[in-house]
């Protein structure tokens, strides 16, 4: 049998398809792959089977093995379609004269090439939606960032000597943070990047269906912005910024080492640690900062304002400085080398001393000032990302604040 032009036509056709359908599926997308050997291996053996005299009335059970693998767990849109459609041209088949062989090729490309179509398209949506969410959510290198960590020496492995009322503050943090921290969020920036799952979307099958997109209103966190030391409280806190949980850890109280817990708590942001993909590569990662003001975690919040509210660098530094911002501290900020420091005061000075290994929070009143240093030390999830031991001083947040006119010097239970 010599190939015509229409012939020659219908081969280009289907390789023409395949390749499509290929280049969003994926070289190594070996589901894809198995659908085009099944359905070429089951259309040679239709195509033998219609065109002969005595057979061709049992075409219509040549696809049924198509069908019959679609009953397995790892199901093929492609196959199916294709099993159906052949079943329908050996009906039509059987019910009359043996068609030409030029035909029933030509129907079989064309079954062929419709399963193909039919399998792929619905994860080529998929497809583009993961690759937006790769664009948005990028993998960033941690380098440039913290590289002035990695050139500070270390002190080993083991983690730092705490005293009996540090390491059980630093325990009780980091039961805090685990119960925060999301790990539907990491899970989620890990899929995102993972090279099984884009193969997985882009199968040329159910998958698509059998997994939950990733929520958009979980992924994404609120965007950090410049809170005033005199900020008022935010109506409707706990619905202010979808998915931001670490509100669930503020409570309220009167004591101002529970002040600090909730200034912590917020500016780390344990639900925006995102990922690690690599050692210093994380995926989704928010630099710290404020949500909102740390007043509003206790129960006499007007009984006080915020006069300064300082983050005390130690790792950047030869000698540790304070950041001078009018408003509170962000990292985003921090970061750069143009945003100006000062000299820790007689008060902070002494008061780091104590922090380092003895306490966690060191508290002054003078009249109706109060003055504080609270730690902010390294927990197990801070050492993916800071080169330090666990129990190390990372930094210090610096408070003063004044008492309003109208309350007691005992309101806040500072002795």
């Amino acid at each position: 049998m010599r190939l015509t032009l229409k012939d020659l036509l219908g081969i280009v056709a289907f390789c023409a398809v395949v390749a499509w359908c290929g280049s969003w599926a994926g070289a190594d997308n070996v589901t894809f792959w198995v659908a085009v050997v099944g359905s070429a291996f089951v259309s040679g053996v239709f195509v033998t089977v219609a065109r002969d005299e005595n057979l061709h009335r049992w075409s219509p059970f040549v696809p049924l093995p198509l069908l019959l693998c679609c009953l397995m767990p790892f199901v093929s849109l492609s196959l199916l379609v294709n099993g159906v459609l052949l079943f329908g041209v050996g009906v039509f088949c059987a019910c009359r004269r043996p068609l030409g062989v030029r035909t029933i090729v030509m129907l079989t490309i064309i079954c062929a090439c419709v399963s193909l179509v039919v399998g792929v398209y619905p994860g080529i949506a998929e497809s583009r939606r993961l690759l937006a969410l790769r664009d948005e959510f990028p993998i960033q290198p941690l380098d440039t960032r913290l590289g002035y960590e990695r050139n500070r020496p270390m002190e080993g492995d083991a983690p730092a000597v705490l005293n009996a009322n540090v390491s059980t503050e630093l325990n009780d943090w980091e039961n805090e943070i685990s119960s925060s921290w999301l790990d539907y969020r990491a899970l989620q920036f890990l899929r995102i990047h993972d090279h099984q799952y884009e193969l997985f979307v882009r199968a040329s099958g159910f998958g698509v269906t059998r997994m939950m997109r990733p929520w958009l209103e979980e992924l994404r966190r609120p965007p950090l912005r410049d809170i005033d030391f005199d900020e008022t409280r935010v109506a409707n806190a706990e619905t202010a910024w979808n998915g931001w949980r670490a509100i669930d850890q503020l409570g309220t109280s009167q004591q101002p080492e529970h002040l600090h817990r909730a200034s912590r708590t917020d500016f780390f942001d344990p639900d925006g640690f995102g990922a690690m993909v690599a050692p210093h590569q994380a995926v989704g990662f928010v630099e710290h900062g404020f949500h909102y003001s740390p007043l509003d975690a206790m129960t006499n919040r007007e009984s006080w304002t915020i006069a300064r509210l300082e983050l005390v660098g130690l790792l950047k530094f030869d000698e540790p400085r304070v950041y001078v911002l009018d408003h509170l501290p962000r990292m985003d900020q921090i970061s750069n080398d143009d945003v100006p420091t000062r000299a820790l005061d007689s008060f902070e000075t002494a008061a780091l001393a104590q922090l380092w290994t003895d306490e966690d929070i060191v508290v002054a009143r003078d009249g109706r000032q109060l003055r504080m240093l609270g730690s902010l030390r390294a927990a197990t999830a801070c050492l993916d990302c800071h080169d330090a031991r666990r129990g190390d001083l990372l930094g210090a947040f610096s408070y003063e604040l004044q008492m309003a006119p109208a309350h007691q010097p005992d309101q806040l239970g500072a002795e």
